[in-house]
């Protein structure tokens, strides 16, 4: 199986988005190439390259587990920031009446923990690849990561 369906498989769990309308197939396989251009360059990762232009990772990062996980995180990043900055606009309120209140700001404050969260998982992933050991990325990322 190529990249393009276990790792769009896999970053669609992770995002907890099993279905297809708000990420489809195409945007997820483009923030894909956008998380391996970033963590090729990031982490030092040698002997991979990610063509923005063309869509495409080669070689074939699913040979390597330490390196997919390593793009599945910077992805992960990658889409997590722009929510942030699209819920940054309409849900930074607060309204309070008598003994009500609604607070929007709830969703942004999650996925704002989520990002720090995951900035930590790929420094640690990254660490951890330049020191060799790819047995850590699967400890980070699994079916049980909040």
């Amino acid at each position: 199986m190529a990249w393009t369906t276990s790792l769009v498989n896999s970053l669609r769990f992770y995002l907890g988005s099993p279905d297809t309308v708000e990420y489809p197939d195409a945007t997820l396989q483009s923030f894909l190439v956008y998380g391996a251009a970033e963590a090729i360059s990031e982490a030092g990762v040698e002997g991979y390259t990610a063509d923005i232009s063309a869509f495409t990772i080669s070689p074939d990062p699913e040979a390597d587990p330490s390196v997919s996980q390593l793009i599945l995180l910077k992805s992960q990043i990658i889409i997590i920031r722009g929510e942030i900055r699209r819920y940054s606009r309409t849900a930074g309120y607060r309204i309070t009446d008598d003994r009500s209140t609604i607070d929007g700001k709830s969703h942004l404050d999650a996925l704002r923990d989520l990002l720090k969260q995951l900035e930590n998982d790929y420094n640690k992933a990254e660490e951890s690849y330049a020191a060799g050991d790819g047995r850590v990325y699967r400890a980070i990322i699994s079916p049980n990561t909040p």
